[in-house]
């Protein structure tokens, strides 16, 4: 096995920073079709689904270990489904700990094409070792940082504030000195609720949100199951 050619940051950390981006999602209306968690008699397990071909599924374990894999449609440069046939083991798997491949359980009933498959043991992210891009870099570059999740933040606030204009926009047609506004992030809001977590209010994901609506009842459910 090898080092990740990324840096990946603790289990813990992807965590928060997916609880984040859920609470905006569920903000906006689009429920747990983005990203979801569940808890086995074992593991939390996360997934994250953009619609689109493209996913990642985070399983961490109440000892310390974790394991993560995905898929980039466009820049994942080998893809295997499960189950692989016996003489055939993909690349990304070749070596690797039972348990790792244990956590690819739930994908195989979906029959989802993989790209990457990561082992984390308390110290560190492993994978096998192999030459080609994964596309984990590209896909997991929202919770690489705090700065990616809020990015990512800002530009689903983007589009949802546009909703917002077009509402206005109608309301006012017939008011020559209406101008249409400018969406202007409170990065400072952004920035906690990030940090928080699941341990964020609905209070905090509202100032994240504004002057974009926020679906609270939705907000406070999904507070509910990711705490």
């Amino acid at each position: 096995m090898s080092t990740i050619p990324v840096h990946l940051p603790l289990p813990t950390e992807i965590r928060r920073r997916w609880t984040a981006s859920a609470l905006i999602q569920h903000a906006l209306g689009f429920g747990d079709d983005m990203i979801s968690m569940h808890r086995t008699r074992s593991a939390t397990v996360w997934t994250f689904d953009d619609g689109g071909g493209n996913w990642a599924q985070l399983t961490c374990l109440g000892d310390g270990r974790a394991a993560i894999c995905g898929n980039d449609h466009e820049s994942s440069e080998r893809q295997f489904v499960l189950p692989w046939p016996a003489a055939e083991v993909p690349v990304q798997v070749t070596g690797i700990p039972e348990w790792w491949i244990e956590s690819l359980s739930e994908v195989s009933s979906q029959h989802r094409p993989v790209g990457f498959v990561y082992g984390f043991d308390d110290s560190s992210w492993r994978r096998a070792s192999y030459e080609h891009d994964d596309g984990a870099q590209y896909l997991l570059e929202s919770v690489i940082s705090d700065a990616g999740t809020i990015r990512e933040a800002v530009e689903a606030l983007d589009l949802a504030f546009q909703d917002v204009i077009d509402d206005l926009a109608e309301e006012s047609i017939d008011d020559e000195d209406w101008a249409e506004p400018e969406y202007t992030p409170d990065l400072g809001a952004l920035t906690a609720l990030v940090a928080a977590g699941a341990a964020a209010t609905v209070d905090m994901v509202r100032a994240a949100c504004s002057p974009v609506p926020c679906a609270e009842d939705a907000v406070a459910e999904a507070l509910e199951a990711f705490g």
